[in-house]
């Protein structure tokens, strides 16, 4: 693959938002959650969600909050059935597996970033190919790459594997420095370097806040190819866009303000619309495509039995809702929540009748 020069991307350079009196903001939320299902016993970490090609709706399970239980991935079939997939193909190297973000290729095999740096501090995190069959079941297992310390998200588009790595090193004065490394589809066992120097890497985020410490996670493209990045602890998104080679863009800040702490799994909607999870507030915003942030549901602390959010940290969109999956295992500031509990759950939002402009 051709090296891309590596732009390092500073945050800060403009707000965008809506705003009321006194900087507070404009608009409460325009709906709440509710329980879409309680999820098995063996499901104590739910996180991302992918569409696959026969209709049915994934779901990783990492269980980071109880890795007595192996990492799972759950199908949810259309008539809103929760059923075991398949149970994540171990490293052998540490008998753990992280399953995260996930999406479908055009191969119609699954891609998974195996994040063991919630558990491991050594670089064990794994980008996987689970190989399809036509009866829509697990055969096999590549691995793409390898030797990242958190990989977290990823995105697929125009023959390229994007996958977002949450933490890769300090810089001189001490601040992460997060980014994307991109693969062709057909990669196979790639070994990566934690660097920015990487040449599978084409960008890098900075987070400015000291009191979040953590970087790019949520991604998506829009129907024109533009590439939305999510910094978690600075609450903004930044657009790239990609010339006629595939080569990217200096980023342009394209949403950021007082609605918006965190940002976790995002989405490009139906309706032109970004939707995301805002982890540590425990909501769901929308940013238009002028880059206004619109708080859909929040809610505070909770244990998430009625359906609200309990740190969300990934959704899809399915027909006029959203499907949430609730993380629920950061407690503390500067999180909303305080602790991890049962049960573990879905929540859904309805979109019909929301004026989201």
């Amino acid at each position: 693959m051709k090296k891309l020069a590596m732009t390092l991307w500073i945050l800060g350079l403009c707000v965008q938002g809506s705003w009321g009196e006194e900087g507070k903001p404009a608009t409460e939320p325009l709906t709440k959650a509710e329980l879409f299902c309680a999820l098995p016993e063996f499901c104590p970490t739910p996180d991302g969600f992918a569409r696959a090609p026969w209709g049915d709706i994934l779901l990783s399970c990492p269980n980071y909050a109880d890795p007595s239980h192996p990492a799972v991935i759950l199908r949810i079939t259309p008539d809103k059935k929760v059923r075991l997939w398949a149970i994540c193909p171990i490293d052998p190297a540490t008998g753990f597996a992280g399953p995260m973000g996930m999406e479908f290729g055009p191969d119609g095999n699954l891609y998974i970033a195996d994040n063991q740096g919630w558990q491991y501090t050594e670089r064990m995190g794994r980008v996987l190919r689970i190989l399809v069959n036509e009866q829509h079941r697990p055969v096999g297992c590549e691995v793409v790459a390898y030797n990242f310390a958190h990989p977290n998200g990823i995105r697929i588009r125009d023959g390229y594997i994007y996958v977002s790595h949450s933490m890769i090193e300090k810089d001189a004065d001490g601040k992460l420095l997060s980014g994307v490394y991109r693969f062709p589809l057909d990669a196979k066992d790639v070994k990566v370097e934690n660097s920015v120097r990487d040449p599978h890497v084409f960008g890098v985020l900075k987070t400015e806040n000291p009191d979040c410490q953590y970087g790019l996670d949520g991604m998506c493209f829009d129907k024109e190819g533009n590439l939305y990045l999510g910094n978690f602890g600075d609450g903004s998104i930044f657009k790239v866009t990609f010339n006629e080679k595939g080569e990217p863009s200096e980023p342009t800040l394209f949403a950021k303000g007082t609605e918006m702490i965190s940002n976790d799994g995002m989405i490009y909607g139906d309706d032109g619309n970004i939707y995301l999870c805002d982890f540590s507030q425990n909501a769901v915003l929308a940013v238009t495509p002028e880059g206004k942030i619109i708080t859909i549901a929040k809610n505070g602390d909770t244990d998430g039995a009625d359906g609200s959010l309990d740190e969300p940290g990934d959704l899809i969109q399915d027909g006029k809702t959203l499907i949430i999956s609730n993380f629920d295992n950061v407690p503390g500031p500067p999180h909303v929540n305080q602790k991890h509990d049962k049960p573990y759950t879905l929540s859904i939002i309805s979109l019909e009748g929301l004026e989201i402009r």
